[in-house]
């Protein structure tokens, strides 16, 4: 029961990390941009930003999750 308590530390902490650092990096590279309005040509087109999935995030979640089962099985041969 301990290392599911473990576990689940773990993968919340990680999961709370990655949502600071991916909010903390969106918010630098908006206040970093510099928008170029040279280019219009005045037909309203609209900016195009793409669309959110949670590919990411679930596949860094899975990465994690198999960090976490490799150094538990590293920690449990040494001793």
């Amino acid at each position: 029961m301990l290392k599911v308590r473990k576990y689940a530390v773990f993968i919340i902490s990680f999961f709370l990390l990655y949502s600071l650092f991916a909010f903390l990096t969106g918010w630098v590279m908006t206040a970093a941009y510099t928008a170029d309005f040279s280019v219009s040509n005045g037909t309203g087109e609209e900016t195009d930003y793409g669309r959110q999935t949670f590919a990411p995030l679930v596949i860094s979640m899975l990465a994690g999750t198999a960090a976490y089962g490799f150094a538990e099985k590293m920690n449990g041969k040494k001793g």
